[in-house]
């Protein structure tokens, strides 16, 4: 009896842990996890974000006797409770030139045009100012860089950087 779930989108119960859909509501009985609390989320009350996803590698070229760089796209879907990515999207920043309030941050400020430099947090994906991140070293010594909650959330250790949102 272990393999039967109650589903997650109308509370049908019993439903096959290995069902594509539900029974009676015809849906993912099972959910997403939310990429940022890492709970299920109903897929009718997920925000659901795609993007493309560039991974840059070095490879060998053997006809150039070069080590070259080389990348791959693929497409992630990050599902999300609204309230969790409210979390992510109420931290605030001013700009520091003409003090504009962020709380989406994109390449530059909308009102005097200042640069931003944005990274994607390594943790939930979402655009993150380099000044206001958390940082950290990967595995193979690269840079990683996190919101401040979400690094709480996951507890980096070794954590450096990053002044925090208001």
């Amino acid at each position: 009896m272990s393999d039967l779930v109650t589903c997650i989108e109308c509370g049908h119960s019993p439903v096959s842990s290995k069902a594509s859909q539900c029974p009676k509501c015809s849906k993912n009985p099972h959910g997403h996890s939310c990429t940022f609390c890492n709970t299920k989320v109903a897929d009718s009350l997920a925000i659901v974000d795609k993007k493309t996803i560039t991974t840059t590698y070095e490879d060998y070229d053997f006809e150039r006797d070069r080590l070259v760089t080389k990348w791959y796209d693929s497409i992630v879907s990050d599902h999300f409770h609204p309230t969790c990515l409210k979390q992510i999207n109420s931290i605030q920043y001013n700009c520091p030139i003409c003090s504009a309030l962020h709380t989406s941050f994109n390449r530059s400020c909308s009102k005097c045009g200042h640069p931003f430099e944005v990274r994607l947090c390594n943790h939930c994906r979402q655009s993150v100012l380099e000044v206001l991140a958390v940082k950290g070293v990967g595995v193979l010594g690269k840079d990683n860089y996190f919101h401040r909650i979400c690094a709480n959330k996951i507890s980096i250790g070794s954590i450096s950087g990053g002044r925090g949102g208001k």
